[in-house]
C-alpha cells in the first residue's frame, strides 16, 4: 500500500527538488528529518525550498525535449535527442519490413542523448528509428518508444566504391534468334548501368540494382566479322556516376561467333 507523507513547514524554510514529490501543505514547525521511505506528494509546484533527507523517490520518466535527429554514415549512424533530466538512452532501428535491433542503454545518464547505431544496410538504404530514455537504466521508467510510427528515418550513404569486374561478351539465343550479352559486376549493389562503344549498336543504358550487370543486344548483327570495342559505368544508390571503364574488347569471328576477348 501506498503512503502519502503530508509535509507540514513553516514559510521560508521549506524547499524541494522538482522531480517526483508533490507537496500538500506548506507549513512545517520545525526541520523535517523522515526515516528512509518512499513519498508520493501531488505537485511540484515550489516556489520556497524543501529538504527531506534518507528517502528514495518514485522516478517519473523524463520527457523529450529535442530531437531525435540523425548523422548517417555508410554503415553507422548517430541518434541524438535531450531530455528534461539526465536519464539513460537506448534507440532501436530497423530497415522496411525488417525486424528491430536494439541499442543497449548509455552507460552515464545525460540530458544529451547521443546513440551510436552500427551494422546498417548501406547504400541509400532507408532506416526508421525510436528512441527511449529512462531515469534508470534498466527501463523500468523510460517513457514509450518514440515516435513509434514510421516517421523518423535516415537513409545510409553510399560508400563511393565501384569496382566494376567480370566483363564478358557472350552469343546467346534460341531459334533463328541471336542475341549478343554484355555483362560485368560491381563489388556494390548499383542503381543503373550504361555501356559505350563505337559502335552504336552496342551502345544502352538500363536499370540495374544489384551487382551484376548484363544487356542483351538483339539487333547485334553476327554476319560481320572484326574487332569490337566497349567500355561500361554505373550510377549507385546516391545517384552518382563513376568514370567510364577502359575498354574492353571482343572478336567476331568469320562463323558468326565470339572467338576471343580481352582488357
Amino acid at each position: 500500500m501506498e503512503k502519502v507523507v503530508r509535509i507540514i513547514a513553516r514559510p521560508g524554510e521549506v524547499s524541494m527538488k522538482r522531480r517526483s514529490l508533490v507537496i500538500s501543505e506548506r507549513t512545517l514547525t520545525s526541520p523535517l528529518l523522515l526515516p528512509r521511505k518512499e513519498l508520493i506528494l501531488d505537485s511540484r509546484d515550489w516556489d520556497e525550498e524543501v529538504r527531506v533527507h534518507g528517502t528514495s523517490f518514485l522516478a517519473l520518466a523524463p520527457t523529450l525535449m529535442t530531437g531525435p535527429s540523425a548523422v548517417p554514415g555508410v554503415t553507422t549512424a548517430m541518434i541524438y535527442w535531450t531530455t528534461d533530466i539526465p536519464a539513460y538512452h537506448r534507440a532501436r532501428v530497423k530497415i522496411s519490413g525488417g525486424a528491430w535491433s536494439y541499442s543497449a542503454w548509455s552507460i552515464t545518464p545525460s540530458t544529451n542523448a547521443a546513440v551510436p547505431l552500427s551494422g546498417l544496410v548501406p547504400e541509400n538504404m532507408r532506416h526508421y528509428v525510436d528512441v527511449q530514455s529512462c531515469v534508470v537504466g534498466d527501463g523500468s521508467a523510460a517513457f514509450d518508444w518514440t515516435p513509434a510510427d514510421d516517421s523518423f528515418y535516415f537513409n545510409t550513404l553510399c560508400s563511393g566504391t565501384f569496382g566494376m569486374a567480370n566483363w564478358s561478351a557472350t552469343k546467346g539465343g534460341f531459334g533463328k534468334l541471336t542475341y549478343l550479352r554484355l555483362a560485368w559486376t560491381t563489388t556494390v549493389d548499383m542503381y543503373y548501368a550504361q555501356t559505350d562503344s563505337p559502335t552504336l549498336a552496342l551502345r544502352a543504358a538500363w536499370n540495374s540494382s544489384d551487382t551484376t550487370h548484363n544487356y542483351n543486344f538483339m539487333s547485334f548483327d553476327f554476319s560481320r566479322p572484326g574487332t569490337y570495342r566497349w567500355r561500361t559505368r554505373n550510377r549507385n544508390k546516391c545517384f552518382v556516376w563513376c568514370g567510364y571503364s577502359a575498354y574492353k574488347y571482343f572478336e567476331i569471328g568469320a562463323g558468326g561467333d565470339v572467338d576471343r576477348e580481352w582488357g
